[in-house]
């Protein structure tokens, strides 16, 4: 999510052809669609690039869940 809001902040959104996605329909679209970018959601300028990088984030996410379990208090 910081890198995200830092990505947003420093890209000149004028010189895109797409408009800046929205940070809440990012991250929703991270769990909910894995693999798939809406056009409404780009964030980079490669689609596959940023389709790659949400999976291996969900990947991680889903992996992280059991070690949290495991884990002593």
């Amino acid at each position: 999510m910081v890198f995200i809001i830092l990505y947003k902040w420093f890209v000149n959104w004028e010189e895109r052809d797409y408009a800046p996605p929205s940070l809440i329909t990012v991250l929703i679209g991270v769990v909910l669609s894995v693999g798939n970018v809406d056009k409404t959601d780009r964030l980079f300028t490669s689609v596959t690039f940023q389709e790659v990088v949400q999976t291996l984030l969900f990947l991680i996410m889903f992996c992280s869940v059991p070690i949290l379990f495991v884990a002593k208090p």
